[in-house]
């Protein structure tokens, strides 16, 4: 997992760490342009990887300034995706110079800013991120889906040596992408666009109204001009941004009208029983990809244990983060979760029954025994007292009056 951070200060972070079956493995300081792991088996990885120092350094720049160029660039392009009203369906294909144990070429599809399929060309195979995509568009669409991916592919590392040799570059790393994609808004109106962008900087957009393709670099103005002299291939692009993009995502809305849905995590976090253990269940949220870290005075916790991301039966996932603690220790422990569903990240605070809680439960407790041993005792002298009215006879007078409900005989 990579990326970068940008503040409404403009202060910027930029992260690169592995995961193995839900544990941290290995992550990437960029200060100080090392590898720390957090697991013994682990060290011997961090000293390979450590010895590319080269790599290492383009790493470093890559989260510092390129991906902060292209955050930058997805901020603005995503405009009218984040407008109210308005539904997008987005291709990002992304070619690489190769870098050890990284694909050399990356597909991803959002609908609505939601992850909607994946490729690389490690694996080679189109991953949905639900198996109903599939079974809604049937085998023989799902397979020409894959073939046009794969021609991006092509295209993609036939472009990487053009750019190279048009920007004098013999070797490095080195990014080449494709950005195309189209919006349905509510009143009808739709637009469609396509660029490609090169170490993090544009370098042709198709203008869709004169059929032409626009360059901000002056090293671009030949691949432009070449560019240009393909009408047929413009032809067919414009179509497909204003015909078939539109169709498609119509399709996508339709399909995935349930699952396209955003829905905010229910997070609880707790001790087990009488266990020295804390944990942090976060469940009932779409879309999967979301963020979970415990927390002890501010410092995150890097030694947790974790079920990993679970679905659940309605669609939704689940996950559950958990670390052993002592009872007795007063630091503060929370759980912070990060979600496209929430606007800010929720922290929930683990506040644990203290002494003199359990010192006021007891007080209550033995207060109300002690008021239900009062009733008791006084029913009972009620009861008793009540029987012996009920059981007295008064004395009948000698001239045959009558009996007196009094205590006293009349004379």
């Amino acid at each position: 997992m990579t990326g970068c951070d940008l503040s409404d200060d403009g202060n910027t972070t930029g992260f690169n760490q592995y995961g193995w079956d839900g544990l941290d493995f290995i992550s990437f300081d960029k200060d100080l342009l090392v590898w720390v792991t957090p697991v013994p088996w682990g060290e011997i990885i961090k000293q390979k990887w450590e010895g590319s120092t080269v790599i290492n350094q383009r790493w470093k720049r890559y989260l510092e300034v390129e991906c902060i160029e292209w955050l930058r660039k997805y901020l603005e392009y995503g405009q009218k995706l984040l407008r109210v009203g308005s539904h997008s369906l987005r291709y990002f294909f992304t070619g690489m110079t190769l870098i050890p144990d990284f694909p050399e070429f990356v597909a991803v599809v959002y609908v609505d800013g939601v992850q909607f399929v994946m490729y690389d060309s490690d694996r080679r195979e189109l991953i949905p991120r639900e198996q109903w995509m599939v079974e809604s568009e049937g085998p023989a669409a799902w397979e020409r889906k894959k073939i046009f991916t794969e021609e991006q592919e092509m295209y993609l590392k036939a472009d990487i040596p053009l750019y190279m040799s048009h920007t004098n570059q013999t070797g490095g790393v080195h990014v080449c992408q494709m950005m195309t994609g189209c919006d349905l808004r509510d009143d009808g109106t739709t637009s469609g666009f396509s660029q490609y962008g090169w170490d993090g900087h544009d370098v042709l957009s198709l203008d869709n109204e004169h059929m032409v393709w626009v360059t901000p670099v002056p090293w671009g103005e030949s691949i432009k001009n070449r560019c240009d002299r393909q009408t047929g291939h413009i032809q067919r692009l414009k179509h497909y941004l204003e015909v078939e993009c539109i169709e498609w995502l119509r399709k996508y809305l339709e399909y995935g009208q349930r699952e396209l849905r955003v829905v905010a995590p229910v997070v609880s976090f707790t001790r087990l029983g009488d266990s020295n253990r804390l944990s942090c269940a976060v469940t009932g949220f779409y879309p999967q990809a979301i963020e979970v870290n415990l927390w002890r005075d501010g410092v995150v916790i890097d030694e947790t244990l974790s079920t990993g991301i679970l679905p659940n039966p309605d669609s939704t996932y689940q996950i559950r983060k958990w670390v052993e603690f002592d009872p007795e220790d007063q630091a503060e422990y929370s759980c912070r979760v990060e979600h496209s569903g929430m606007k800010e990240t929720l922290v929930v605070i683990y506040e644990p029954k203290s002494r003199s809680q359990v010192a006021l439960t007891v007080g209550i407790v033995v207060g109300v025994l002690v008021l239900i041993a009062l009733i008791i005792v006084a029913v009972v002298i009620y009861n008793k007292k009540g029987r012996g009215k009920n059981d007295y006879n008064p004395t009948n007078t000698s001239d045959g009056g009558d009996s007196s409900s009094s205590s006293s005989s009349r004379s």
